[in-house]
């Protein structure tokens, strides 16, 4: 868990939120219900068009969290508890690194990032659009976005200041570098290896976003004269879970891995698709079954070092059936939502939510405690 703790006391009810979302107290239950320190970290997968599924299943994670909280404390009208408050570590790819900005760097609930998400596509997509005009109308509206929730569309993904809140990165490639181990951390917070540009938050939104098939390669200026090209991220990159293992292990040293928590957007195979945009669907395809198979590597990992741990912290979600019937059309994103839901629903699913959220409890609980006691000083 994070240290260092603050007296907040003193703060404002309008700095409450903000600190909150730097700080979080206590320490958080095992499966084993060993009181310990420890790191929590999310993973978001490259989604493609079906990134709601990675909101929707944020959202019942969340829902069930924050039902658990109430009846532990006592009280039902709390609000929403953000990501940024729970998680250490949040790291994102593709569609799945704009997500991880809405909740990590710009602190959003994540009823605040399906709308925010929502809107951002209905901006940008449109019928018969080239790759010039979808590349121009994605960086317009991830502008316009990120004024409205820091005030200036230039904000940096570097959170200034002291280095103490949730960390978040996305990931981006370059197109000249075919190795999949050389993605490069788009990051908001200084570190002491590979550190990667401090762009602007849209530019690292347009950076691992940016394909062959949408839109148009994007150049990050980094010193005078010189530029990088990013192209979005390459296949071993689209599920970041073995990249945010990698920056846990540099960034938390020896910290315990509590809880890690990867969520994806479906399994390959289960999405029809008409023949007129066969070339997207078979990218989308390629870049689910490239999700799965790190998901698969990590799901093995976790189980071989549980004798060693004593616990499996490991959790993966992404929907593995339902969508057969799916085609892309208007009405594809609340297809995607009902399916979602539909896999949620699912007993065993159920179950490996409910035991997640346990390994959650504990920490969340604190910062809504805290947060309670803050606001009755003012």
């Amino acid at each position: 868990m994070l240290i260092g703790q603050p007296d907040e006391s003193h703060l404002p009810p309008s700095l409450l939120d903000e600190s909150l979302c730097k700080f979080r107290h206590g320490a958080a239950p095992t499966p084993m219900d060993v009181d310990m320190q420890g790191v929590y970290v999310l993973s978001l997968d490259n989604g493609g068009f079906c990134a709601g599924s990675i909101l929707e299943t944020l959202r019942e994670i969340i829902n069930r969290l924050m039902s658990n909280v109430s009846m532990v404390i006592g009280n039902a009208e709390i609000e929403e508890v953000r990501p940024c408050q729970i998680f250490d570590l949040i790291g994102g790819s593709g569609t799945g690194g704009i997500i991880a900005i809405l909740i990590g760097r710009l602190g959003l609930t994540v009823y605040e990032a399906l709308l925010s998400y929502a809107e951002l596509s209905q901006q940008i997509f449109g019928e018969g659009l080239s790759r010039e005009l979808l590349s121009k109308r994605f960086e317009c509206a991830a502008k316009k976005l990120v004024a409205k929730h820091t005030g200036s569309e230039d904000t940096k993904m570097i959170v200034p200041g002291e280095q103490t809140g949730c960390k978040t990165f996305v990931l981006a490639m370059s197109p000249d570098i075919v190795d999949h181990s050389s993605a490069q951390y788009l990051r908001t917070y200084h570190s002491s290896h590979n550190q990667g540009p401090n762009c602007a938050i849209w530019e690292a939104m347009r950076a691992t976003t940016a394909n062959q098939k949408l839109y148009l390669d994007f150049r990050i200026t980094e010193s005078p004269g010189v530029s990088m090209r990013y192209s979005g991220v390459t296949f071993g990159n689209n599920n970041p879970t073995k990249r945010l293992l990698e920056e846990t292990k540099l960034q938390f040293k020896d910290q315990d891995l509590l809880s890690v928590i990867s969520v994806g957007a479906g399994h390959p195979g289960v999405i029809a698709c008409p023949e007129n945009v066969k070339s997207m669907y078979d990218t989308f395809q390629a870049i689910l079954k490239d999700c799965e198979q790190v998901a698969d590597e990590m799901d093995e990992k976790f189980r071989s070092e549980k004798s060693i741990r004593g616990y499996n912290p490991y959790s993966r979600f992404s929907v593995e059936q339902g969508m057969q019937g799916l085609t892309l059309t208007d009405d594809t994103s609340a297809k995607v939502i009902s399916y979602t839901r539909n896999y949620l629903q699912r007993s065993p699913v159920s179950r490996r939510l409910n035991k997640t959220v346990e390994v959650l409890l504990r920490t969340t609980s604190r910062v809504i405690q805290r947060k309670l006691e803050l606001e009755q000083l003012h």
